[in-house]
């Protein structure tokens, strides 16, 4: 009994872990989006509304805000099947 014991404490430990690192990924995401957004919008705001390549330079600073979304996401993903492999061969 006591064996049982302690292996249901080691599985729910387990599971608050795991959980844990999701919830920090989704944060990581969450948290490199605003400061994405952040430095989007002071790129907008710094640029000269009557500059002859405003549309030009709003479009690209646009666009690699888009990357920058793209690229967090991908990294998300990776990480998060990279943890999810490690804890299916740990467990």
């Amino acid at each position: 009994m006591q064996k049982q014991k302690k292996i249901r404490t080691i599985f729910i430990i387990y599971w608050i872990f795991l959980a844990y690192i999701i919830a920090a990924l989704i944060w990581w995401f969450i948290a490199l989006n605003e400061q994405n957004k952040q430095m989007t919008a002071f790129q907008i705001q710094d640029l000269k509304p009557g500059s002859p390549s405003f549309a030009q330079e709003k479009t690209a600073i646009l666009a690699l805000q888009k990357r920058k979304t793209v690229q967090y996401i991908g990294e998300g993903i990776t990480f998060f099947f990279i943890d999810i492999s490690r804890c299916n061969i740990y467990f």
